[in-house]
């Protein structure tokens, strides 16, 4: 685990599922941005008193300025994790993941906050995620599918 500026350790990092999560879009995209990282710690001294530290290594994990170890708690995959590979693979393999992509699916399709009465049309998308193996275009079927998609509430006058 990385030293912050002026000697602090940084808190771990935690995570729970439901929240939004950046990953990397892929190696080239993620080797620009820690250069662009690497040169404005470098120019903004943001590396102590000897900027120097970072070119000896071959990243900023390596160099102890990034933490990419985690925690994720209370859930099926809870336990640590170590990068952003191992993240994904965890994530991958989650059930409570699947179900809160779902669920998230659920909130921005119909363009509202889930609500108590959406917990049927939840785990009926839930149900068809699963038995589609992931399909994230046989979610989008289903949310078409649900009673909340095909029948609106009468207007009150």
């Amino acid at each position: 685990m990385g030293i912050a500026a002026g000697g602090e350790n940084p808190p771990r990092n935690r995570a729970t599922l439901c929240e939004n999560l950046w990953m990397e879009q892929n190696q080239a995209d993620s080797q620009a941005v820690e250069r662009d990282l690497r040169d404005f710690l470098a120019a903004n001294y943001f590396l102590g008193d000897d900027p120097s530290q970072l070119a000896a290594s071959s990243s900023l994990i390596e160099a102890g300025l990034i933490d990419s170890t985690g925690v994720l708690p209370d859930t099926d995959i809870a336990g640590a994790f170590d990068g952003a590979v191992e993240l994904g693979k965890k994530l991958a393999g989650s059930k409570d993941a699947r179900n809160c992509y779902a669920g998230k699916w659920l909130a921005f399709g119909y363009g509202r906050v889930e609500t108590a009465q959406d917990a049927c049309n939840r785990q009926s998308l839930q149900d068809a995620f699963s038995a589609a193996n992931g399909n994230i275009k046989q979610l989008l079927v289903a949310l078409t599918q649900t009673d909340a998609f095909l029948y609106r509430p009468a207007a009150q006058p």
